[in-house]
């Protein structure tokens, strides 16, 4: 895959999650990319942890919420930018940006004090440069 060029700021999309728009503030100092949950509840499938999750993938109030469910890939202990420590669920799942797609981790949180419903960690950035002085770089796009 070619080096994509993003700016801080930008929008993807989660196929597998039916998430059509989304956009993320990029924080090379977070390992894991991080999700905005409203609710989650774990349950078992085939003696495997599942988990479903809801989400506002837009900031505004009236947009719509986004049910999700997806395999627990583990649990993991992380440090936020307020020194609070949390046990997130982390799932597998492909992102959708530049044209191009991949898989990436993901941690689910609430982030609704946030200004971003997704943080873009350093783990998925495998084959991005990201140019601190761009916001949008690959385009705007239209909110449904």
């Amino acid at each position: 895959m070619k080096k994509i060029i993003i700016g801080w700021r930008e929008w993807c999309s989660f196929p597998d999650l039916n998430i059509t728009a989304i956009q993320f503030k990029t924080d090379t100092g977070a390992t894991l990319s991080a999700l905005h949950t409203i609710e989650q509840k774990v349950f078992l499938k085939n003696k495997k942890e599942y988990v479903t999750f809801t989400t506002q993938p837009l900031k505004n109030k009236n947009s719509p919420l986004v049910t999700c469910t997806a395999q627990v890939d583990r649990y993991k202990m992380v440090k936020s930018s307020n020194g609070m420590k949390e046990k997130r669920i982390v799932i597998k799942t492909i992102i959708n940006l530049a044209g191009c797609s991949w898989p990436i981790e993901l941690t689910l949180t609430n982030r609704e004090t946030m200004s971003y419903r997704m943080l873009f960690g350093r783990e998925a950035m495998k084959n991005i440069l990201v140019d601190p002085k761009k916001v949008l770089y690959l385009g705007k796009i239209i909110k449904r």
